[in-house]
């Protein structure tokens, strides 16, 4: 094993630089976490005997030699928190949705198939007790799915369909409930509809102002942080801004970064630019 202070030059099969002075190379020199040289094998010869000279470790890695290499990528409009939020809901959209384990949730884009995969979902959660969010609902494509349908289909456990959009939701009463929601709390937003179980845009956002103790909670929040980030490594992506940090509390979305991303050495940095609105 080379030690910290080695110089660790890879082979790869191809390496795309995004340089117009060399747009391919086959070697890449790496030392104390910086690259530090592109080229072929000879451009490497300089490198190797500086860090010789000052008896440092010259290591050869050819376990890249069979792949093409890319500079990571970066993402201008990610957000992490958002990520969080969604990614332990149970995702039925109109399409497949990849998931942190490499496998892809089957797209609906018919209400008897929204209808199908919504029951197969709910049937793997025993106690009823319990939340059970799904993400993707689009109503042109999935049907009707309102207070009533999901009364009918659900009536003994509290359910939230959060629209595709992420700007609209859809409950049933035992959700409603659960929120301490009453018609005469949301009678004075009008982008509420009590009878449907409706709520869009600031409705919206009164609804999930409710439901954010549950999405905050480690076991939830912690757990969709880390499949995010491991969809965006899955990505290539290994710079990510959010531009809209702070929107729901910015020391518990540090922390929680610090935690999954900081302490657990994802490959990547998260860039948190402040929401000036929040």
């Amino acid at each position: 094993m080379s030690n910290a202070n080695a110089l660790v030059v890879y082979t790869a099969k191809r390496i795309y630089t995004m340089d117009e002075s060399l747009p391919v190379a086959t070697h890449v020199a790496v030392s104390d976490g910086l690259i530090v040289a592109v080229g072929d094998l000879a451009s490497m010869d300089v490198w190797c005997a500086q860090a010789q000279r000052e008896g440092r470790e010259v290591v050869f890695d050819t376990s890249l030699a069979q792949y093409v290499v890319l500079p990571g990528l970066i993402d201008n409009h990610i957000h992490p928190f958002m990520g969080a939020l969604l990614m332990p809901t149970h995702h039925i959209a109109p399409e497949g949705w990849r998931q942190a384990d490499g496998s892809i949730r089957p797209a609906a884009r018919t209400p008897e198939d929204y209808r199908r995969l919504l029951l197969q979902s709910a049937l793997t959660h025993n106690d009823k007790s319990e939340w059970f969010i799904s993400f993707g609902f689009q109503p042109s494509l999935h049907g009707t799915h309102d207070r009533a349908v999901l009364d009918d289909l659900f009536p003994d456990r509290p359910v939230v369909l959060l629209h595709r959009s992420f700007h609209e939701s859809s409950l049933n009463s035992k959700a409603l409930e659960k929120l301490g929601l009453t018609e005469t709390l949301v009678s004075t937003n009008p982008q509420t509809n009590w009878a449907r179980g409706h709520f869009y845009e600031t409705g919206n956002a009164l609804m999930f102002q409710r439901l954010l103790p549950h999405l905050m909670h480690p076991n939830w929040y912690h757990r969709g942080l880390a499949q995010m980030v491991k969809l965006m490594q899955m990505g290539g992506i290994t710079t990510a801004a959010d531009m809209m940090f702070g929107v729901i509390d910015p020391a518990y979305e540090v922390a929680a970064l610090q935690t999954i991303v900081e302490q657990q050495q994802a490959p990547m940095r998260v860039v948190n630019i402040f929401d000036a609105r929040s």
